[in-house]
């Protein structure tokens, strides 16, 4: 099984779902914690009717992705404490410096 990540801020609707197939994608996983979105096309429900017409499975997993608190120390430049907070335990972690 391969991995993909995608994010949407850059296409429009049937440009996301001809990527996904391009690359033979068979499930779209979200991670969004609020998976709503003010972009057309791009709220749950939206994704999901426009996934199953093209053939593929659409999910929802919050706990992938990534938390509020830490996307806001990021956003407000304390990078070492938003990594420091997103480690997954076992996982490499980039180098600092």
């Amino acid at each position: 099984m391969e991995l993909f990540t995608v994010g949407y801020e850059s296409h429009t609707l049937p440009q996301l779902i001809r990527l996904l197939k391009e690359h033979e994608v068979t499930r779209l996983v979200d991670v969004r914690e609020r998976p709503i979105s003010r972009k057309n096309g791009f709220s749950a429900l939206a994704l999901f009717e426009a996934t199953r017409k093209a053939g593929i499975a659409y999910e929802t997993h919050r706990d992938l992705g990534n938390p509020e608190s830490i996307r806001e120390k990021w956003k407000n430049g304390s990078l070492p404490e938003g990594r420091r907070d997103a480690a997954i335990p076992g996982a490499s972690q980039p180098a600092s410096g």
